[in-house]
């Protein structure tokens, strides 16, 4: 348990681990290190290998101030603090009445996803949660996506409108991050009548050729129907990343 590592003999003392397991952490940690940081964090990569290998690496690394650090695997389980008086609560973006602040849900989302996660809400209201994945995404490179549903009336005044202006900046606001932008993307969908395969083909029940082709569009590719795409002398329903689709 006494051997040279980093150049560091210990005099007095013994490290860890024993040398083999110490020099197969060292490769660990630079594999990780030159393929996959820049993907994920290190605790990410740790239990990305567990769940795929069922294998728990070892890591070790010389610090910046030259001392050997060991790689502790992060618990299954985080005690959080519920006193959150360091955060405002309520918003002041938009007209809704109970509106959330970014902070709030910001650090929510923080504390309990990764950053390639998918974070859906299903009560949508101004769109605080869309605003804080994508202020969290600006901070720590992450990839996070959202899913909003929101059913009431100003879902296209206040809620998707909220998205667009913190994605493509508001010269007026206050907040600096809000006049530029976040940047990212997303795409808004109405929901219209269902289509059943039982009563379809019933005349009462035809769907228009738009309505028809923005369901088999959508199926299909997983992206936004553009309407003004159609062409229906030539059935031509539109164009995704990938197909065109006829």
């Amino acid at each position: 348990m006494r051997y040279e590592l980093f150049g560091v003999y210990p005099e007095q003392g013994q490290w860890r681990w024993a040398e083999q397991r110490a020099q197969n952490a060292i490769v660990n940690y630079e594999l990780y290190r030159d393929q996959y940081e820049t993907i994920y964090s290190l605790d990410e990569y740790f239990g990305l290998i567990k769940q795929e290998e069922g294998r728990e690496l070892d890591f070790v690394r010389l610090g910046p101030d030259h001392t050997v650090q060991y790689y502790v695997p992060p618990r299954n389980y985080t005690i959080l603090s519920d006193v959150w008086m360091d955060l405002r609560t309520s918003g002041r973006l938009t007209e809704f009445p109970h509106e959330k602040h970014e902070e709030l849900v910001k650090r929510m989302v923080q504390w309990l996803t990764n950053r390639h996660d998918i974070i859906l809400d299903s009560f949508a209201g101004s769109g605080t949660t869309a605003h804080a994945v994508l202020a969290l995404n600006k901070e720590d490179g992450g990839n996070r996506r959202f899913v909003l549903i929101e059913c009431e009336d100003y879902v296209d005044s206040i809620t998707a409108e909220r998205v667009r202006r913190v994605v493509k900046g508001v010269p007026s606001a206050r907040d600096e991050s809000l006049k530029a932008g976040l940047g990212g993307a997303f795409s808004y969908f109405r929901l219209g009548a269902p289509l059943r395969k039982e009563t379809l083909l019933e005349p009462s029940n035809l769907p228009s050729y738009e309505k028809l082709a923005g369901y088999i569009f959508f199926t299909a590719t997983g992206e936004e129907f553009e309407p003004d795409k159609v062409r229906q002398d030539r059935w031509f329903i539109g164009r995704s990343r990938i197909y065109d689709v006829f």
